[in-house]
């Protein structure tokens, strides 16, 4: 399998904020991204920074596989869910991760991600524990 390094995707890591890497699969027209952003990084600079990968992704009319941890809880509504729900439908792209990534006898949330576009495999990601 052919792969090539990312270079729009330099610079762009902020630690906490915004920490990135990234993988071009030239057999597939595929980029896999993987993002994680610090339970307590900066959401504004988080979010400024997805769009962009996102926007020049579609520029070099790429597929596009989004994952990591995020830290943003989907299981449990906040502007900061709203906020990226609605940057994913703008971009035609979903979540495939529909259970709880993290569970503890007191909790369970959903905090990290396989995103994809539509057009992509039409599997819903499955949670398995192995504790």
């Amino acid at each position: 399998m052919q792969t090539r390094e990312i270079k729009y995707t330099q610079g762009i890591s902020k630690e906490k904020d915004f920490e990135i890497s990234a993988v071009e699969i030239v057999d597939y027209n595929l980029i896999v991204v993987c993002v994680y952003r610090f339970p307590d990084g900066a959401f504004s600079i988080f979010l400024q920074n997805l769009e962009s990968v996102i926007q020049k992704t579609k520029v070099k009319k790429r597929r596009l596989i989004l994952c990591g941890d995020w830290n943003i809880n989907f299981m449990q509504e906040s502007k900061r869910m709203r906020d990226i729900q609605a940057l994913l439908i703008l971009y035609n792209l979903v979540n495939t991760v529909r259970s709880p990534t993290r569970v503890t006898k007191n909790s369970a949330s959903l905090i990290d991600f396989v995103i994809k576009g539509k057009e992509i495999i039409r599997d819903i990601a499955t949670v398995i524990d192995l504790g």
